[in-house]
């Protein structure tokens, strides 16, 4: 098992086989600079669980399958190779930086208002090498926000739904679309909020009850 060195500890991560092997089922396999980086990623998001609790998983084979491959089923709902998105209450990093890593050209923010996690974010992303992401450490409805508007906004399992579609519509653009990872009865509830026009929802692998769902505001 390879390891990776991360503040003068090495961190033992899962072979370049195995991250295959865990992620073939969501759809999208990682290339070899992909694989390399998610490695990466792994290393430090491991290192720094232990001490700031950034996720309640603690092994490298769940947060592949339940944040990396969820992460990565949204590719299937939206062409990210290039353009803004914002990853509201991005936790460790979910989806956003996960699909940077997909597709480098993107332009990622991050919206998180826990500043360890903030913290662990920017470390992340000089660790990674990642160029064309931002931390935003606040609050994604504080007026102190500065954002531009978006092609895409992700939300995972972030809940307050009524409230991110209210704040979502002031900050996407006209033809952009946002991206929530939730259960069948909430998506169920959200297509019936007016003012947004909805795609058929995407079944998680390896899920009875998880879904995404994708949609874009009507315009006036």
């Amino acid at each position: 098992m390879p390891r990776i060195e991360v503040a003068g500890r090495r961190v033992s991560v899962p072979e370049t086989e195995d991250i295959h092997r865990i992620l073939e089922p969501f759809g999208k396999l990682p290339d070899s600079s992909q694989g390399s980086r998610i490695q990466k990623y792994l290393a430090i998001l491991l290192a720094w669980n232990q001490k700031l609790s950034l996720t309640s998983m603690d092994s490298a084979e769940e947060i592949l399958s339940r944040q990396f491959g969820e992460s990565l089923v949204a590719i299937e709902a939206l062409p990210v190779e290039k353009g803004r998105l914002a990853d509201v209450g991005t936790g460790a990093g979910f989806p956003g930086l996960a699909l940077k890593i997909f597709a480098p050209s993107l332009e990622v923010t991050l919206i998180e208002q826990n500043l360890k996690k903030a913290a662990f974010l920017r470390e992340a992303i000089r660790f990674l090498a990642l160029e064309g992401v931002r931390v935003a450490a606040t609050d994604y409805l504080s007026p102190k926000l500065e954002v531009q508007k978006f092609d895409w906004i992700t939300a995972k399992a972030l809940g307050r739904y009524e409230q991110v579609l209210s704040w979502a519509t002031g900050w996407i653009n006209a033809s952009g679309q946002i991206v929530l990872w939730l259960g069948a009865e909430d998506s169920e509830s959200i297509r019936r909020i007016p003012g947004w026009s909805w795609k058929k929802p995407i079944g998680v692998p390896q899920s009875k009850n998880r879904m995404i769902l994708s949609g874009s505001p009507i315009p006036e």
